[in-house]
């Protein structure tokens, strides 16, 4: 998400300290692949104005 030039910021929403640490201790892992990134991707939005959380839930 970060490599995106318009995002500043990331929030992690940890809902408790167990969580937190996980996600703290995910950092430690290997990079993600060329291939894990495109897939990645492929899920974002480049259409401004788009509601990403309508229809969901």
């Amino acid at each position: 998400m970060l490599r995106d030039p318009r995002m500043t910021s990331a929030l992690i929403g940890a809902s408790s300290v167990a969580q937190l640490e996980e996600n703290v201790a995910a950092l430690a892992g290997a990079p993600l692949t060329d291939e894990e990134l495109t897939e990645i991707d492929s899920f974002a939005v480049d259409t401004a104005g788009t509601n990403i959380w309508a229809g969901r839930g």
